[in-house]
């Protein structure tokens, strides 16, 4: 799938971050992404900085820097990059672009510095996804070398995401639908026969994953599209008369997860009492993410509200808000 990025969505959350650097004080937010790190080097990674890429633009852009000030945007990248960012030239935000040189980066950076109006009296915020080495460890030395002052807040950015827009919950319920779409599935297949090998029911559901997202088609509103629809995590296991499936959907990098557990034969009675109070607390959840709250608020109302239920025990605080036990006879 080619890289479509959501102009609109970029648009608005600038202006965020300029409303953010302005509540903070500061002159422009630096953000830079070293290059791909695999799962060995996961403690070089700022989340911060991979989270601000994603929140923005829905993708991580490896070995990319951008600044944010109050006039505009300006990215440093490779040119096959940039030619993909070029679809945010459409915003009503000034978006500068820059091709950097492999072997010459202080040319590109000076470009991007110079771009926006820093100089030594600024105050910046960086965050690094990779600072002892590579592309962000040049840029950070570059930043030392002309004195510019780099100040780091990555708690106070979180703030950002903290709270969740209109667009952010429609694209989480968006991958809820895929995850249900997902779980329907696997609930036909295995009803078909609850006795099917693990591996020909995780087969079944790989192959057919094309088709459950083309039927979601109809739901979508217009503009949106199935081709955004990704699963993050599919995960199925069977225990003697048991199966359990995990799975998390994305949409425009946005995720949901659901667990469902089916029996081959009545469910225990204490999983059963424990079944009214799930659908309870999911309606609840529900019910209380709202457009402009923030989550953290929600969460601690969410976590007040189950530890009063008579079967709180079987809840997982992290997880219970998109995730409902399912049961059916055979």
């Amino acid at each position: 799938m080619s890289v479509s990025l959501d102009v609109h969505r970029f648009t608005s959350r600038v202006n965020e971050i300029q409303k953010f650097i302005e509540k903070k004080s500061l002159d422009h937010l630096i953000v830079a992404l070293g290059p791909t790190i695999d799962s060995e080097e996961k403690n070089l990674r700022d989340s911060y900085s991979e989270a601000i890429f994603h929140w923005l633009l829905g993708y991580e852009f490896p070995d990319t820097a951008l600044v944010v000030g109050k006039n505009g945007v300006s990215f440093l990248s490779s040119s096959k990059k940039i030619s993909i960012l070029s679809q945010l030239e459409k915003s009503s935000i000034a978006v500068k672009l820059h091709a950097r040189t492999k072997g010459n980066e202080n040319d590109g950076f000076k470009i991007l510095i110079s771009g926006l109006g820093l100089d030594s009296s600024s105050l910046v915020t960086s965050f690094l996804r990779s600072p002892e080495r590579g592309f962000c460890n040049d840029l950070t030395k570059f930043m030392a070398d002309h004195n510019i002052d780099l100040n780091r807040i990555a708690v106070d950015i979180s703030e950002l995401w903290a709270v969740k827009d209109k667009m952010e919950l429609d694209y989480i319920g968006y991958a809820s639908i895929y995850c249900e779409g997902i779980l329907n599935d696997f609930n036909q297949v295995i009803r078909k026969n609850f006795n099917i090998s693990q591996a020909s029911a995780q087969k079944s559901l790989l192959s057919n994953l094309e088709t459950v997202s083309k039927k979601l088609s109809e739901v979508l509103p217009k503009g949106e599209s199935v081709d955004y629809f990704e699963v993050g995590n599919l995960d199925i296991r069977k225990l003697d008369d048991i199966w359990s499936i995990d799975v998390t959907c994305k949409y425009k990098s946005y995720n949901s997860s659901f667990a469902r557990i089916f029996y081959s034969s009545q469910a225990p009675e204490d999983v059963k009492n424990g079944l009214s109070d799930a659908y309870d607390a999911r309606n609840y959840m529900l019910k209380n993410i709202k457009s402009g709250q923030n989550s953290a608020d929600v969460h601690q109302k969410f976590k007040n509200y189950i530890s009063s239920l008579q079967n709180a025990s079987i809840f997982n605080c992290g997880s219970i808000g998109h995730s409902v036990l399912y049961f059916f006879d055979v």
